[in-house]
């Protein structure tokens, strides 16, 4: 609740069933998938506050084949993709992707009659 009442926004990890189920439920979070260009894109990434070893070309290329994978078969469930060339860049465009979905007017049906 902490978070709720600072007005923030809490940034989770999910896999797409989770978000699916969420849907099945009618809650409807803002989904941000982040995309890298490529895999050498994401080899290079440099922040050490996020990324404390560096990556293998391989495991690099096994991230990008995954996140295309997801991409395409779970596209409907995002409501933005973010990219940019490094992750102060994406973490830019995250915030305003989020500044842009709570300025959107949202209808709630209500219980009371009018």
């Amino acid at each position: 609740m902490c978070v709720l009442f600072q007005d923030c926004h809490c940034i989770l990890d999910v896999c797409p069933s989770s978000i699916e189920r969420l849907h099945r439920y009618h809650f409807y979070p803002i989904v941000i998938f982040m995309k890298h260009k490529s895999a050498k894109q994401i080899k290079e990434q440099k922040d050490p506050r996020f990324l404390t070893e560096k990556l293998t070309m391989k495991q690099a290329k096994e991230i990008f084949e995954n996140t295309t994978r997801i991409e395409n078969e779970y596209r409907h469930l995002f409501t933005a993709v973010v990219h940019g060339p490094s992750l102060a860049r994406l973490c830019c465009r995250i915030k305003q992707v989020v500044d842009q979905e709570q300025a959107k007017i949202l209808w709630v049906p209500t219980s009371k009659s009018l």
